[in-house]
């Protein structure tokens, strides 16, 4: 006579199908991924930056035990790189000023520090004095970066009158800045000061500069994104430049806007953008602002009016 399967036997058979079943309805919802809250993505971020910035300080209290100078640049240089990642400008500013201090001649520590001021609206007259220090204006050998690009950018919008808009727009448009712009059209519209994703981030300006080769008036379309959730809505952008000042809204329901931008026949434009706030998404660290992307050029609406 067959021996029946015990009770405890036929439960532990009972329990495995059930816990089967159990984990398909998880694939099938895709209820894993929303367990993964924007909550529990903060908490992640804050473990994460916690830690660089622990290695960041930690390298900055040993850099003075170097003789070598060059060993405590290095070292400070690497502190600085931590602290940028985790987006703590008043710690990067406090290292690069004694890169500064150590090499006085390096223009691109003092570069750095230079857009670091500038983005924490701080001391804005040691950034006038660099600026000239670097961009010497009205002669040769001035030196240039990505950094510092970025700085005279945005103080043409600010009244400096010592910034020439055209040679800005010369050199946004030579092409020799490609980590800080990406191109479109041939080279006829720049992004800059966006992400290699096109976001805006940290609260700092982004930057478009077009040039119209054109004998009559174009308007160039873009297209303007942002997602918060309700902790963070809503999140307000503006555009300026060229006497025109654009101002989109984002909330729950409003997550994309389209953006025209208008520039005469042959001339060229730069305009600045920003937000009132940043946001996190989930499963992303980055203090985001709005999303840039360009969608085409077209005839202008006010040329087709007048014809």
């Amino acid at each position: 006579m067959k021996k029946r399967p015990s009770f405890g036997f036929i439960y532990l058979v009972f329990i495995v199908f059930v816990a089967i079943q159990f984990f398909n309805w998880i694939i099938h919802e895709g209820w894993y991924d929303k367990i993964h809250t924007l909550s529990q993505t903060d908490k992640d971020f804050e473990e994460w930056a916690h830690y660089l910035g622990y290695q960041a300080c930690y390298l900055e209290q040993i850099s003075g035990d170097f003789k070598d100078k060059s060993e405590q640049e290095k070292t400070l240089r690497k502190a600085g790189s931590l602290y940028l990642q985790i987006g703590d400008k008043r710690n990067a500013c406090s290292i690069y000023r004694r890169l500064v201090e150590l090499a006085p001649d390096n223009n691109i520590y003092l570069s750095q520090l230079t857009a670091l001021i500038y983005m924490e609206a701080k001391h804005q007259a040691e950034v006038a004095e660099n600026i000239r220090r670097l961009y010497k204006t009205g002669q040769e050998n001035k030196f240039i970066d990505d950094n510092l690009l970025k700085v005279l950018s945005a103080q043409l919008f600010e009244g400096n009158e010592g910034i020439d808009k055209k040679e800005v727009l010369e050199l946004i448009f030579s092409g020799e800045y490609s980590n800080l712009c990406t191109f479109f059209e041939g080279g006829n519209i720049a992004l800059c000061n966006l992400t290699t994703d096109r976001w805006s981030t940290n609260m700092e300006p982004f930057f478009i500069a077009i040039k119209n080769p054109y004998n009559e008036q174009k308007d160039v379309k873009f297209e303007i994104g942002c997602w918060p959730d309700s902790r963070f809505v809503p999140v307000v952008a503006e555009i300026e430049g060229d006497g025109v000042r654009k101002k989109v809204v984002f909330d729950e329901k409003n997550k994309f806007h389209t953006v025209l931008l208008t520039v005469a026949p042959g001339q060229r434009s730069l305009f600045k953008g920003n937000t009132d706030k940043t946001w996190r998404a989930p499963k992303d660290p980055r203090r985001l602002g709005v999303n840039v992307r360009f969608l085409e050029v077209v005839k202008s609406e006010t040329a087709e009016a007048a014809d």
